[in-house]
């Protein structure tokens, strides 16, 4: 007799928390590495989770651009995206 899979359904908070390897992340992993485990995700949470990386990832850049370009004496404005500086109705 196989033995039944363990059905999982994911939330957006859990794998955002995996990802980022903060504080509970250890309990999808043990998930995870089950292998009678099954996991699932609705759409709508995977785009939140999508929607999460992308501007966490986004805003790292672009404090490290300000950072880079507000520390340097000389700053290169070149370096700065191409949308800093244009006014807010002209934004991509």
């Amino acid at each position: 007799m196989e033995r039944v899979a363990t059905t999982h359904c994911l939330d957006a908070c859990a794998v955002i928390a995996y990802l980022r390897q903060e504080p509970g992340a250890e309990v999808l992993q043990a998930l995870i590495e089950q292998p009678t485990t099954f996991l699932v995700m609705h759409v709508c949470n995977l785009g939140e989770v999508y929607y999460s990386m992308i501007k966490f990832f986004v805003l790292d850049v672009l404090l490290r651009q300000v950072v880079a370009v507000s520390s340097d004496p000389a700053p290169d404005r070149a370096c700065a995206p191409s949308f800093f500086g244009r006014p807010s109705g002209q934004l991509p």
